[in-house]
């Protein structure tokens, strides 16, 4: 055990004095988690960019100001960018000139619209919305807002109407009825009717804008009971890097029996006493103890420099010990196959990056759900990424034994045969 100690240590200084090597192991990870995580909103939510919209007002009424004011208020919310325009040519040339993705029509007759003729027996009114045809996610957005103003526009509508009735105002005998039809004549004073209609919408779209709308907080399902965190967008990230960079450094530390084999330094260690199932155990802890010492330093980096919350000392141990053995199972295994160091560089990239797609490392701890949930477990990086979210979202140990489990079945399975094939080469 000793000797085998010493072998290990030996080629972990040599690995941790490789510039290029550190670079790929320590470096890489960090900087594309800095990367990405600045991409995606970092440890808040997802961020939009507000999208670029004309505005031309032809009507100029009550009714299409506080619509104005309305797509003014949710442009505050950083959703959309308005800029106004005067005519209709105008907001075309923005929108062709790439300026906008989307200009709005607020049409000429709106607000009489929305004052009750409409929906009394007169002429409907549309708000036209141009849109970039070489844009997708923008327009749509645009549409939505401008559905649910125009939907607060006819609720409010409906109210007031629904007020003049219950007050008994002459003429409101016209209103429609149910099935949206009409009395084929209408009694009372119809203009009467829509004077009542119209002061109930301002005076309910008075007391709409001083009303604290309810909020909607968007969240991901809490795992591990009510006390559960979120997990930032940084933690999800880095736990997939890291995983992603501790496969190639556990295949990279495993190299190193092919290369002293080419060597012939490999041959030498075995005409020593140092029997060679010591100098192979040697060897495989030394892929061991590097993977190891890169995991913890990815750890406590990205503790001290993004803030990620890792969860519980005991639970995060574990998952680095769990996520080094794996790492260097898989190594020993992939170099075992092959006869040249090249052979195992090609190789073993191909297998990471495959397992890292399917496990989905570059997506990190998120979750696609469905199918992509059900391949990721075929893969032990899939299972490794499982547990370090629910560590981060503060769940109990007992919530990690399956994951962890499954680990570990992986990595005895890995260790074995590649144990079993080094044996019969080297015997």
């Amino acid at each position: 055990m000793r000797n085998a100690l010493f072998i290990s240590l030996k080629d972990v200084r040599r690995a941790y004095r490789d510039p290029a090597g550190l670079a790929m192991m320590l470096l890489a990870p960090l900087v594309l988690t800095l990367l990405l995580g600045a991409a995606f909103g970092g440890e808040g939510e997802l961020s939009l960019t507000p999208v670029p919209v004309v505005l031309v007002d032809e009507d100029g009424g009550e009714s299409a100001r506080s619509l104005v004011a309305g797509l003014e208020a949710t442009g505050g919310e950083g959703l959309l960018e308005l800029a106004p325009a005067d005519t209709r040519e105008q907001a075309e040339a923005a929108i062709a000139g790439g300026d906008a993705t989307a200009a709005i029509i607020i049409p000429e007759g709106f607000s009489e619209a929305f004052s009750g003729g409409w929906s009394l027996g007169g002429a409907s009114v549309q708000v036209e919305l141009l849109q970039d045809p070489a844009s997708s996610s923008g327009p749509r957005l645009v549409a939505g807002v401008l559905q649910q103003l125009i939907s607060s526009f006819n609720g409010a509508w409906a109210a007031g109407a629904a007020a003049a009735v219950d007050a008994g105002v002459p003429g409101t005998d016209a209103m429609p009825e149910a099935d949206g039809g009409f009395p084929a004549e209408p009694a009372g004073d119809l203009a009467a009717a829509q004077d009542a209609a119209e002061a109930a919408v301002h005076r309910f779209r008075e007391l709409q804008a001083g009303i604290q709308s309810p909020e909607i907080e968007s969240r991901s399902p809490r795992i591990g009971g009510a006390d559960a965190t979120e997990v930032s967008v940084t933690g999800a990230v880095l736990a997939g890097m890291m995983v992603f960079f501790m496969l190639i450094a556990g295949a990279n530390g495993a190299r190193s029996i092919l290369e002293e084999d080419q060597a012939g330094t490999l041959a030498r260690l075995f005409t020593t006493p140092t029997a060679r199932a010591v100098v192979l155990g040697g060897k495989f802890l030394s892929a061991f103890l590097s993977v190891l010492l890169q995991a913890a330093i990815l750890v406590i980096a990205g503790r001290l420099l993004f803030g990620i919350d890792w969860g519980a000392p005991v639970a995060v141990l574990l998952l680095i010990l769990m996520g080094a053995l794996v790492s260097a199972g898989l190594g020993v295994m992939l170099n075992s196959f092959v006869r040249t160091p090249s052979q195992a560089g090609a190789i073993a990239s191909g297998v990471v990056v495959l397992l890292a797609l399917v496990g989905g490392n570059f997506t990190g701890t998120l979750s696609a759900g469905g199918a992509f949930d059900v391949l990721r477990r075929l893969t032990p990086n899939g299972w490794l990424l499982e547990a370090w979210d629910l560590t981060m979202r503060g769940a109990p140990l007992a919530e990690l034994m399956l994951p962890l489990l499954a680990v570990a079945g992986f990595s005895l399975l890995f260790f074995l045969v590649g144990t079993w094939s080094f044996r019969r080469r080297y015997a």
